[in-house]
């Protein structure tokens, strides 16, 4: 909480923006609370499109979209945004970050009722 602070008075970078992701992911299963999960999430996404602007923020995207935003929004714009995050990673250079975002969306992709075999061919 005290880099949450910091980040509130400071500025925001992918460090920051992956502790508020922790801090809405404990919200939610720690606490039990949805709702404030979702109010930290909205907090969550206006850092993203922030550090956006001007920063490397490929990590953090794919951690908001996989385990915090996903409870609120269709599957599909989840997918899609996962997409997003292993393009941004592979931008970078972060293959490590690619193959976590590829994991997710193939995941949300199955949930969806995708076959295993159609995907096994998208690896």
């Amino acid at each position: 909480l005290l880099e949450d602070r910091y980040s509130l008075q400071n500025g925001v970078c992918e460090e920051s923006i992956s502790a508020f992701i922790l801090f809405a992911y404990f919200q939610m299963f720690l606490n039990q609370s949805l709702e404030s999960g979702r109010q930290w999430g909205n907090i969550i996404k206006e850092m993203l499109e922030e550090a956006r602007k001007g920063s490397v923020t490929a990590r953090a995207h794919f951690l908001f979209f996989a385990f915090i935003n996903m409870w609120y929004v269709p599957l599909q714009e989840s997918i899609n945004h996962l997409q997003e995050a292993e393009d941004m990673s592979l931008k970078v250079g972060d293959t490590e970050g690619a193959c976590m975002a590829q994991c997710a969306k193939f995941r949300f992709l199955f949930f969806r009722g995708e076959k295993l075999s159609i995907l096994s061919h998208d690896i």
